[in-house]
This record gives structure tokens, sequence and C-alpha cells, in this order.
């Protein structure tokens, strides 16, 4: 996972960036030195493996409320009803163009047979048919393309808002990406531990409106399950700014 620079050493400020290294067949975190800055021992390099790990658990303390969800819902199901009539148009309006082609063509065949047109004339008009009729059957494919990804599209927001843990955890390294950048502005690590998460200001924006809250329903993971690595000190410690101030974990 690349985090972009979001992550940073609350010992000596410096950013975290992933190495590989291909003696160990794996990548770490590894904050870099700032001018002047000593580095510390306490900045070791961090499995990414774990640190994604932790902020998965990160994802998972937090949450749209039902009033946010329900309205949010609605708004999709009316976008999506309005592109599934709008593309239901537009493939009737295609096939019906491809029909009257395809009679065309018929008739035209029927004329040959009738010796009413000429083979010259036939080849020309069959092939203009035929190039009109492919372009058709081109842009009805196109039209079909256009609805499978709205859909996908509407499917990832609805994972999304009813449960964002999830929602990330599925979500391809792209999406990952895109739901990094849209809910938070770094991560403060200490002692190789996520110790603080600074959302972004849309977030922030939205948890003033308490559209956003902290998940307390989420039971905290096993630790077996949740980490490759037997200490429970990130989710200890872990707090995130501006929804509950100083934390002792995500329950």
């Amino acid at each position: 996972m690349k985090f972009g620079g979001r992550a940073n050493s609350t010992i000596n400020g410096s950013r975290y960036f992933g190495e590989y290294h291909p003696s160990k067949k794996a990548t770490y975190y590894r904050s870099h030195e700032k001018d002047g800055v000593e580095k510390s021992e306490r900045d070791k390099p961090i499995r990414a493996g774990q640190i994604e790990a932790y902020v998965e658990d990160t994802f998972r303390g937090i949450q749209f409320s039902e009033k946010f969800i329900q309205r949010l819902t609605i708004r999709v199901k009316e976008i999506y009803e309005s592109k599934k009539l709008s593309s239901k148009q537009q493939g009737g309006a295609l096939v019906a163009k491809q029909l009257v082609l395809t009679k065309r063509l018929e008739t035209a065949e029927e004329k040959l047979l009738a010796g009413v047109l000429s083979d010259n004339d036939f080849t020309r008009i069959k092939l203009r048919i035929r190039e009109q009729i492919e372009d058709i059957e081109q842009e009805i494919q196109r039209v079909e393309r256009s609805r499978n990804i709205k859909i996908d599209v509407i499917q990832d927001i609805l994972g999304l808002i009813r449960n964002i843990g999830d929602a990330y955890k599925k979500a391809p390294l792209d999406l990952k990406r895109v739901y990094l950048s849209l809910f938070w502005d770094r991560f403060e690590l200490t002692d190789r531990l996520i110790t603080n998460a600074k959302p972004t200001k849309i977030i922030r924006a939205l948890i003033e409106t308490s559209a956003l809250c902290v998940n307390k329903r989420q039971k905290p993971i096993p630790v077996k399950t949740m980490f490759a690595y037997s200490d429970q000190r990130s989710r200890e410690t872990v707090g995130i700014s501006d929804f509950r101030g100083p934390s002792t974990g995500h329950s």
C-alpha cells in the first residue's frame, strides 16, 4: 500500500516511505531523516503488512450515521433509476435504428434477387448499410458498458457507506488509495505504532454535521486474526483527531 506521504513520525517529524527489501522479500516503511534532525532508535522500520493492518483498524473505527446512510441510499437509488431509464431509452433508440437498417438491407436483397438492382448497386448499398449497422452495434455496446460501470460505482458507494472498514479492506489497491486520500490527511506514528489519525477537511465537515462518527459497535478484532504480530499496543493507543479527542481504543 502506498500512503502517499501520509504517515509521519511524531519523534523526528519525518515521513515514512515504503522500501522493498529483496533479501527479505518484504516491503518496509522507513522514516527518512530531516536535515539537522538526529535519527532516533525509536523510528525503526515497520513491515508494510503491519502498518496496513493498523490502517484497516482505523477505518473500522469510524462509521456513517444511520440518517446519513438512509439519505444517501435514497439519493443513490434515484440516480440509479434515472441512469437506468436513460440507458434503456438510448438502447431502445439504437435498436430501432438497427431494425430499420436491417429492413433496408433485406429490401435490397429482394431487389437483387428480383433483378431490380444490379450487382454493383447492391454491393454499394450492402456495404454502406452494414457499416451503419456495425456503428450502431458498437454504440449499443458502449451504452451497456457505461451502464455496467455505473452500477459498479454504485456498488462501491453503498459498500463504503454501510461498512467503511470492510469496504476499505476488500477494495483493490487503486481504490484503497482513493479512500486514503478521501478520509485521512495523515497518520502519526510513534515507536512503529499509529498513535493518531488526522481526518481530511471533507471528513471533518461530515463530522461537524454528525454524518460521520466513531464506530462504537465495532468489536475488537482478535489479534491473531487482525495482526501478523503478537502485540496489541496500536489498538490500545491509537486516537482519531477531531472525532473524540484522546483515545485508548476503538471501542
